[in-house]
């Protein structure tokens, strides 16, 4: 982490410090479409575990068909990576990914997930819209308010919850 160029090798020897013996050659093995659908079945059940150790009252859930909590996070990347995944720049990082992730909370699994470069707003993204039904719920917090979202899950017969933006002026019905 100390060092953003770092190579296989290096990773090797940190991983040798921490008792695991294996080379640089042995990390790029194992990088492969396996391990990362292994990747993803780990996190998937790390969400099923979150979910079933923060139940919300069935109730209240029954009149959904979907509850789609959605959000993104930047990881920082080593300069080298820019051309690729741009980041913010300025006193921000030059290169970062952005990881979007909708979680079906019913259901425990991903509904959706998508990599793009770190500057990339979340308005832009279209994971706000996956598993968008009737009857399904949203929720997002303010990075994902833009008015064409809201009005199209209201289209499709879907709920949503988000805060409002302080900047948004609010008029009662005529």
């Amino acid at each position: 982490l100390k060092r953003p160029t770092a190579s296989l090798n290096d990773f090797a020897k940190c991983s040798q410090a921490l008792g695991v013996p294996i080379t640089g050659a042995g990390i790029d093995e194992r990088i492969t479409e396996r391990a990362a659908a292994l990747l993803q079945g780990l996190f998937e059940q790390a969400l099923r575990d979150f979910r079933q150790a923060t139940p919300l009252p069935s109730a209240l859930l029954k009149q959904f068909n979907g509850i789609h909590l959605t959000d993104s996070t930047q990881i920082q990347l080593p300069p080298v990576f820019q051309s690729v995944f741009a980041g913010s720049g300025g006193s921000a990082s030059a290169a970062a990914l952005k990881l979007t992730l909708s979680f079906d909370y019913l259901t425990g699994t991903m509904s959706a997930v998508e990599l793009t470069a770190g500057r990339v707003p979340d308005q832009s993204s279209s994971i706000p819209l996956v598993g968008a039904e009737p009857g399904s719920l949203h929720l997002f917090d303010l990075g994902f308010f833009r008015r064409a979202l809201f009005v199209a899950l209201q289209d499709s017969g879907a709920f949503f919850i988000s805060r409002l933006n302080v900047r948004v002026a609010l008029y009662p019905a005529a």
